[in-house]
């Protein structure tokens, strides 16, 4: 096994630019809606404090990330991605959206979005299709209350590496 310095971690790191890449996709294709790049997960204490997120917005972080190796020993990882909504009630076309109306128009464009396979693959090579997409609330009745309500989409990703040809050949070199 080769060692591994900072310089070659990130050279072969593909899951922030997977995040990089579904952000800008999404973005574009949710013109009016704010879409950003979110590191981890989502704090209603940090929903609540005005000024941390816009909403409403999408926030896209990679959850989990698991080894997931194939017979070809190529060092393939399941990205579990998270997009978290972020809603409160709004004018849109001159009449009153409620915040939970807002969110789950939404969470269903951006479900549609993941059944498209082309636009799904973000641009980005050697990536399987999105998997297990779904939606689920994450706020409680008080936070409902508060003003605000978030809920995430969630899916899967294979980010599939290229094996090296020795491993089929026996050559080491």
């Amino acid at each position: 096994m080769t060692a591994f310095t900072r310089a070659s971690l990130i050279d072969q790191a593909r899951v922030h630019a997977l995040r990089d890449a579904i952000v800008a996709a999404l973005a574009a294709r949710f013109a009016d809606i704010e879409v950003k790049a979110h590191y981890g997960k989502l704090d209603i204490s940090d929903v609540m404090k005005k000024g941390v997120f816009n909403a409403p917005g999408v926030y896209v972080a990679a959850t989990r990330i698991l080894p997931d190796g194939r017979l070809s020993g190529a060092d393939d990882f399941e990205a579990q991605m998270t997009a978290y909504v972020v809603a409160e009630d709004l004018m849109v076309a001159g009449r009153r959206v409620e915040r939970d109306e807002m969110a789950l128009a939404i969470c269903e464009g951006l479900l549609k979005a993941l059944t498209d396979d082309d636009f799904a693959r973000w641009g980005v090579e050697n990536i399987g299709e999105a998997r297990e997409a779904s939606a689920a609330p994450l706020f409680t009745a008080r936070d409902f209350a508060q003003g605000c309500v978030y809920y995430a989409v969630t899916w899967k990703q294979t980010l599939y590496a290229v094996a090296d040809a020795s491993f089929f050949t026996g050559d080491d070199a």
